[in-house]
């Protein structure tokens, strides 16, 4: 199996360097909360903070990991 996420956005400082990144990642899933995608997801996520954290040196707390829910029409920020 082979997953990837849907978007990655770079925010850089004035100078140019690299600051933060926010993992963003579209979910369909029909379920009955926005904490059941979090749980749902979470080690996925991880997995793709770490990948993020690792290629662009950068901590996990200068990578901001949303999920864009279409069911709740609703952003849910992972921690």
């Amino acid at each position: 199996m082979s997953e990837t996420a849907d978007r990655l956005i770079l925010r850089r400082a004035a100078d140019g360097g690299l600051r933060r990144a926010v993992l963003i990642d579209f979910k369909t899933d029909s379920v009955e909360s926005a904490a059941t995608l979090r749980e749902r997801y979470s080690e996925q996520l991880a997995i793709y903070r770490r990948a993020v954290s690792s290629a662009l040196k950068l901590g996990d707390d200068q990578i901001d990991v949303v999920l864009v829910s279409t069911h709740f029409e609703a952003l849910v920020k992972l921690s």
